[in-house]
């Protein structure tokens, strides 16, 4: 009989895996032995390990203490370092949901023979989504306007001129990345009348949304560029000082994917400058944002606390993908979401 560890890391969402699993197992007669773990949280959590890994939540050294002879594990944010499979020796199966196995050492897992599966496209709605709602916010100072109305300061003697902004339709919108929320924003974006066209090292095959361009032509003429690539860690920054000094003068610059994709002090720059109309940010060279960074105190720029990848109906969709592979695996059926890696 398969036993299965759920682990808690203090969010909703393992909550809602392990009750959903609970609930699937019964209602298909699979007998298996699940058990809830509450990993404790200590200083190195969110911080990389010796194995390489990164943005988990958790003790490393709780977890492999505390695997016991389960077979099969199931996280969100938990770690699975090398630490932990080593001491997971029943271990055959890792399942995750989040879209990507950046708390995973899918090398040791490898090594192992331990399946491991995740949740890919689990948010690309709903980032993709909250990209467009940022797109509006920057363009039609609707945060801005939102708060000055909260403050009581909508008085008749009111200038609203500060407080326009511009139309989408007939503009051009550049996505750097154009994976599975690019496309999607991309989509979302075609009821606008916008141009749309797209930089990806890997362009698509057979899709009429958007048009491949290079880097270089994509910033000098886009009027808003949103960021959708994917960070490598240890990498430069994608748009650095000098790519952002080539973007078109009164642009605008939306960053949902990861801080470390462009040159924040570059970008404070530009800002301050006046080459850049404004911009709307989700993510951040540090997070959450330090008290002294210049970006607070810009009227012109839509702050958000890393909210983008969250929405009511990510979660259950999360544990929905994880636990259709766990049955996949029960029954001896191919699995949905295995992540397999080059060279592993």
């Amino acid at each position: 009989m398969e036993k299965i560890m759920v682990v808690y890391d203090g969010t909703g969402a393992s909550e809602l895996l392990h009750r959903q699993l609970c609930q699937r197992l019964a209602a298909e007669g699979i007998e298996t032995q699940v058990r809830r773990f509450d990993i404790q949280r200590d200083s190195a959590s969110g911080l990389c390990s010796a194995s390489g890994i990164r943005e988990f939540r958790g003790s490393i050294r709780h977890l492999a203490e505390n695997i016991g002879d389960a077979t099969m594990l199931l996280v969100h944010l938990a770690p699975v370092s090398r630490e932990v499979l080593e001491a997971g020796t029943c271990l055959r199966f890792v399942g995750s949901e989040r879209s990507s196995v950046v708390n995973i050492d899918v090398a040791e897992a490898a090594r192992r023979g331990v399946r491991v599966c995740y949740a890919p496209g689990r948010n690309a709605r709903t980032v993709a989504e909250f990209t467009v709602g940022l797109l509006l916010a920057a363009t039609r100072s609707i945060a801005a306007s939102n708060a000055l109305v909260h403050a009581g300061s909508w008085t008749r003697e009111l200038d609203r001129a500060p407080y326009t902004g511009v139309e989408l339709e007939g503009k051009r919108l550049g996505l750097v990345g154009f994976g599975g929320i690019g496309r999607q924003v991309a989509q979302l974006v075609g009821g606008f009348g916008m141009d749309v066209c797209y930089y990806d090292p890997f362009p698509a095959q057979g899709v009429e949304l958007a048009r491949p361009m290079g880097l270089d032509e994509l910033l000098s003429t886009s009027d808003f560029i949103s960021v959708h690539a994917r960070a490598e860690e240890g990498a430069p920054p994608l748009l650095d000082a000098a790519a952002l000094g080539r973007i078109k003068p009164g642009a605008y610059l939306i960053n949902t994917a990861r801080g470390q994709l462009v040159d924040q002090d570059a970008l404070i720059g530009c800002l301050l400058d006046g080459r850049l109309a404004g911009a709307a940010l989700d993510v951040y060279a540090q997070e959450p944002l330090p008290a002294d960074c210049p970006l607070l105190h810009m009227p012109q720029v839509v702050l958000c606390p890393h909210l983008g990848g969250l929405s009511k109906d990510m979660a259950p969709r999360s544990a929905a993908f994880v636990i259709e592979d766990v049955l996949h695996f029960l029954r001896g059926e191919p699995l949905a979401r295995e992540y397999r890696a080059q060279g592993l």
